[in-house]
């Protein structure tokens, strides 16, 4: 319903990933931080991202957000590594 707002919480996601391809299983939105707290191995995280996507752009018909780069979470700030959703 809200377009913009779902693009941007997606992005917040994204930059919240792992660069091995974990994601965190709690996501807090208000700090923007995941909480590994809960534990891990939960192997379907990563996969709701890439339903995210595909859902907001199929409604929307903007492709765009594929070509937005985000940095991993776990990357050293001064040699951040980048991807693209």
């Amino acid at each position: 319903m809200v377009p913009e707002r779902a693009r941007e919480r997606i992005l917040d996601l994204a930059a919240d990933a792992a660069s091995s391809g974990g994601a965190y299983h709690q996501y807090q939105p208000l700090t923007k931080k995941g909480n590994n707290d809960v534990g891990g191995n939960f192997n379907d995280d990563p996969h709701w991202l890439i339903v995210g996507v595909a859902a907001l752009s199929q409604e929307t018909g903007d492709w765009s957000i594929l070509d937005e780069a985000v940095v991993f979470d776990n990357a050293p700030a001064p040699n951040s590594r980048f991807t693209s959703i």
